[in-house]
């Protein structure tokens, strides 16, 4: 009975120690919160700015731990773009808020995977804050209240701000006391299409002359909502991944093999495809000539076919298959070589051989890339020399004779022919 009791207790204890320990991280939860400055007029995120590093680093550690929560619903992020005091009728102040706000939002899309119905946006005015933007974890969904839209627009004309602040249903205004104020815009099409003479009085914009420099800006008007990902068009680094490509060797194209000898074009295309972050796998056809290949016409002729198969680990910086890299291969061919010039007999066989390779590929443009390189390793051949008399070949002898040398080496065209663009860390 009294062991009954003591487990009761311990029972009750743990349960109220359980509850207690999530009321806390729940109250905690909606207190975390990440702040990131910007240079005036710019749209990219500067993590050498200020304290933009640490808060990132943060970031990224919070994301680790709640990242499900948040892509299920069961919580977002709201994003705060502040302006001074004062400026919540300055629709240039209004509309910078915007942007910042996308280019912040856009980052956590690009690096984390969230969709814009992860996040909602508000714009708060502080007395002294400006070009400052603040993640606030809310441990909670989305409200059907809550604004999710960012609409802005890359031309600082009177116009083009009207009608971009327009957009939203009501101004994601928040005041100081956290109250979403409810004041809209005026009806922006009779501003617009009114007389010069008679627009109403906006002493609190300066005039379009003045304005700050927004040179990194594109000249095109953009808007975003939580059901259009544009993030293409914000200023942010992004490259592209290769998932399939092409290659053929120019030196085999113009004859040249080891060792350093000039013979028939030998024909060839390589097919490599590319995986994980850092390995590639090509496999290469060769023919030569590419017709007529069995039958002889004449008294000289050099006929080579074959394949390989390589694979490759790159040593450059992860997902991009670009600059050094070393590999494994394996090859297989054929051959029948007459030249009267060098000898009266015939030599005709395969080969089979696997080894080591090197090289450096330096893109040419995204998709375009040169490459040098070489293959080694042991080689072994089968052969059988012959006589032809009258049309008729007479074997005269035969061997095997293998060893470690140079398999080829190349400068060859790459072309990337199948990839997808990938967002790049800023």
């Amino acid at each position: 009975m009294s062991s009954l009791r003591c487990f009761i207790v311990a029972l009750l204890c743990a349960i109220f120690f359980l509850n207690t320990n999530s009321r806390a991280q729940s109250g905690l939860g909606g207190e975390v919160s990440f702040n990131f400055i910007f240079s005036p007029g710019s749209t990219i995120l500067d993590a050498n700015l200020g304290s933009n590093n640490v808060e990132l680093a943060n970031l990224r550690d919070f994301i680790l731990h709640n990242k499900y929560g948040i892509q299920t619903g069961g919580a977002h992020f709201t994003i705060v773009s502040y302006i001074k005091e004062g400026s919540s009728s300055d629709l240039y102040s209004l509309n910078r808020a915007s942007i910042l706000g996308s280019i912040v939002r856009a980052y956590l899309k690009t690096r984390y995977g969230f969709v814009n119905t992860n996040f909602t946006f508000v714009i708060r005015s502080e007395s002294e804050l400006a070009e400052y933007v603040r993640i606030e974890y809310k441990p909670f969904s989305v409200k059907p209240t809550d604004n999710q839209d960012i609409y802005f627009t890359l031309k600082p004309s009177y116009g083009d701000l009207m009608l971009a602040m327009s957009k939203y249903r009501e101004l994601p205004l928040e005041e100081r006391d956290d109250q979403i104020e409810t004041t809209t815009l005026p009806v922006p099409l009779v501003v617009i299409i009114a007389p010069v003479d008679t627009l109403p009085p906006v002493d609190i914009l300066p005039p379009v002359d003045t304005l700050p420099p927004v040179d990194t800006l594109r000249p095109a008007d953009t808007t975003e909502s939580p059901h259009k990902n544009i993030d293409h068009q914000i200023n942010l680094k992004r490259g592209f991944k290769p998932i399939f490509g092409l290659r053929t060797n120019l030196l085999n194209i113009a004859g040249v093999t080891p060792p350093a000898k000039v013979v028939k074009p030998l024909y060839n295309i390589t097919m490599e495809l590319y995986y994980l972050k850092r390995s590639s796998i090509a496999l290469e056809g060769y023919l030569t000539p590419l017709l007529n290949h069995k039958k002889t016409d004449s008294d000289a002729w050099h006929k080579l076919s074959g394949f390989s198969l390589e694979h490759r680990f790159w040593l450059s910086k992860p997902g991009l298959f670009k600059g050094l890299y070393m590999g494994l291969y394996g090859a297989f061919g054929e051959f029948d070589i007459m030249d009267p010039l060098k000898n009266e007999e015939g030599n005709t066989g395969n080969f089979i051989g696997g080894g080591l390779s090197i090289g450096f590929a330096l893109p040419v443009s995204k998709r375009l890339l040169v490459e040098v390189g070489a293959r080694g390793g042991y080689k072994r051949e089968s052969n059988s020399s012959y006589l032809v008399i009258e049309n008729s070949c007479y074997q005269t002898g035969s061997g095997n004779r293998g060893g470690i040398m140079l398999y080829d080496y190349n400068i060859s065209l790459v072309y990337r022919l199948i990839g997808k663009q990938k967002g790049r860390q800023l």
